[in-house]
C-alpha cells in the first residue's frame, strides 16, 4: 500500500526541530529539501509559530510527530491546516506510537499516518493510513524482493541478539543489537528509492495485539516512572521532568527524562555500565542544541523493581555530578 502522491523533486517537506537528522539527510539525497519549526521542551510547538514557518516556507509536506508517543497538540488544534497551501500533504509520525487500525482519525484528504510496528512491538514492518481516494491499495508485483529479504533478515537477527542479551544481562550485546544490527536494517529501508509495498498477511498482524492490555500495562509502569524519578527531578540542576498528560500514559512508548550535562557521554556510560542500557535521542539534532532525553523503556520486559532501580542510579549520579 502506498500513497497515490507525486512530489516535485526540489519540493520542501517541513519537520519538527526535535527528529532523527538520518531521515532528514535521506530527504536530501532524494533530490528534496527541508525546513525545520521549533519544538519545545515537552516536545509541543505554538500553532501560531507553526503558521508563520509555513507561510515562510510554503512547504510540500509537514510532519507533524508524537515524540515519545506524547499526542502533538497540533493535531487536537487544526488551525493551522487552513495555512496549508491546497496540495500540502500531512504527514502524521506515529512510529512512537502503537497505532490501532479501529482508532485511526483521518481529517482531511492528503493526511497520512504511519507507524513502526518495529519500535513499539516485536513484530517487523510499518502500515500507512489515509483516505481511500489517497492510497494506492493495489497488491505488490513481486512479494519476495531482495529488500524485503534483507530487512526482514536483519530485523530478525536484531530480534535475536536483543532477546539473548537481555536474557543473559549483556549490555553489550544490547548495544551491539541497536548500534549495528538494527542499523544495518533501518540504512536498508533509508536507502531504499521506493517504498516496498508489504505482504498481504502484514493485513492480520495486529490481530495478534492485544491493545488494551498493553495501555494498561503502560500507564502503570509511566506512573511508576513519575513517582520513583520524583527525588531524581527535584532539587537538582541536571534531570528535568517532561509533561505527559495523564491521557497520554498508556500511548507512551517510551518514558522521556530530559537532561542538561556538560558530558553526555560521561552519563551514557554511566548508565550503561550500570546495566541501563539506553542513549540520549537524536543528539545531532537542532533541539539537543539547548538540553538533552534519554528515553528510558517500558514493556513486559520492564517491572516496578526495574524501574526504581533506574532512578536510585539517576539519583546517585546527580548527588556525584
Amino acid at each position: 500500500m502506498a500513497a497515490k502522491k507525486h512530489i516535485p523533486k526540489r519540493s520542501l517537506l517541513l519537520f519538527p526541530n526535535f527528529y532523527c537528522m538520518d531521515v532528514l539527510k535521506n530527504v536530501r539525497r532524494h533530490g528534496y529539501s527541508y525546513a525545520l519549526y521549533p519544538v519545545d521542551v515537552n516536545f509541543q510547538t505554538d500553532e501560531n509559530i507553526l503558521m508563520k514557518e509555513i507561510k515562510k516556507n510554503n512547504p510540500s509536506i509537514i510532519v507533524i510527530f508524537h515524540a515519545c508517543g506524547i499526542t502533538n497538540k497540533l493535531m487536537t488544534k487544526r488551525k493551522w491546516v487552513s495555512a496549508l497551501p491546497k496540495e500540502s500533504l500531512i504527514i502524521e509520525d506515529c512510529v512512537h506510537r502503537l497505532v490501532n487500525p479501529s482508532e485511526i482519525k483521518i481529517v482531511k484528504n492528503n493526511h497520512f499516518i504511519i507507524d513502526s510496528l518495529r519500535k513499539v512491538s516485536p513484530l517487523p514492518g510499518s502500515f500507512l493510513y489515509g483516505k481511500e481516494v489517497d492510497v494506492d491499495f493495489n497488491p505488490p508485483r513481486k512479494k519476495t524482493t531482495i529488500y524485503s529479504l534483507s530487512s526482514r533478515f536483519f530485523y530478525t537477527l536484531f530480534r535475536r541478539i536483543l532477546e539473548f542479551g537481555f536474557k543473559v544481562k549483556s549490555r553489550r550485546l544490547v548495544s551491539y543489537a541497536h548500534t549495528m544490527i538494527l542499523k544495518l536494517h533501518d540504512d536498508i529501508i533509508g536507502n531504499s528509492f521506493s517504498a516496498h509495498p508489504g505482504l498481504s498477511k502484514n493485513e492480520t498482524k495486529h490481530s495478534y495485539i492485544d491493545f488494551e492490555k498493553i495501555k494498561k500495562l503502560k500507564k502503570e509502569q509511566v506512573q511508576s516512572y513519575e513517582y520513583n524519578f520524583y527525588p531524581v527531578v527535584s532539587n537538582n540542576n541536571i534531570f528535568t521532568r517532561v509533561q505527559i498528560p495523564e491521557s497520554d500514559y498508556s500511548s507512551l512508548h517510551v518514558y522521556p527524562l530530559e537532561f542538561l550535562c556538560k558530558s553526555k557521554k560521561k552519563l551514557v556510560s554511566y548508565l550503561h555500565h550500570n546495566n541501563i542500557v539506553v542513549w540520549d535521542k537524536f543528539p545531532d539534532s537542532p533541539w539537543s542544541e539547548k538540553q538533552s532525553v534519554l528515553f528510558f523503556p517500558l514493556g513486559f520486559h520492564m517491572n516496578e523493581k526495574k524501574i526504581r532501580y533506574i532512578a536510585e542510579k539517576l539519583e546517585d549520579y546527580s548527588k556525584l555530578n
